[in-house]
């Protein structure tokens, strides 16, 4: 798929490592820098509700309206994305908690708003979400409105059916759930 940026892996495709200290691996994207401003949830709310290109599922519209927001300073991050046996080659299907641990290894604690304002960019086709491959948060854990854990999460369908298109959506996040090879992991490196 095109995209509106290059997408490379590694150092050796010309891409810097973040400003930081920490080691990514090679396999790592590193996607265009968002910011997080401390926006309070009907900002956020409406935000998702300016690009029609993208979907709030229901479960996903209610962290939106009733989830913890960032801070109020704005902070620049780095994101990145990497396959789930890169975040965790171990294990062929690896647990929310194992994700969790090695997440927090790569980057800051994502935010409702950090995957939010992703969505955004994939809406704006700044950045391409494959079908089949969805992006998640999953340092980004929640408590949903049914009091179950939850991870947000940008993913794409292309089935021909009504749940066409890009959506942002919560995925059931409980320590133990074992995640599909398939999904890619966001972690959040601040801008130094």
């Amino acid at each position: 798929m095109a995209s509106a940026f290059q997408i490379e892996t590694g150092a050796a495709r010309g891409i810097e490592p973040a400003a930081t200290t920490l080691h990514l691996p090679e396999e790592a994207i590193y996607l265009p820098d968002i910011q997080t401003r401390g926006m309070s949830n009907a900002q956020m709310e409406t935000l998702a509700d300016s690009r029609r290109e993208l979907h709030v599922g229901d479960w996903a519209r209610q962290s939106l309206r009733w989830g913890a927001v960032s801070s109020a300073e704005t902070l620049t991050l780095e994101p990145v994305i990497m396959d789930i046996h890169t975040m965790e080659p171990s294990a062929t299907h690896p647990t929310t908690k194992q994700l969790q641990k090695r997440a927090l290894e790569f980057g800051d604690k994502g935010s409702i708003e950090a995957m939010l304002q992703l969505a955004v960019l994939a809406a704006e086709g700044k950045i391409q979400v494959e079908a089949g491959k969805p992006l998640i948060g999953i340092t980004s854990i929640f408590i949903d409105s049914g009091g179950n854990p939850g991870v947000l999460g940008v993913e794409r369908y292309e089935d021909g059916l009504w749940y066409d298109g890009l959506w942002l959506r919560i995925h059931r996040a409980n320590p133990n759930r074992q995640w599909d090879p398939g999904y890619r992991v966001v972690v959040f490196p601040r801008k130094k």
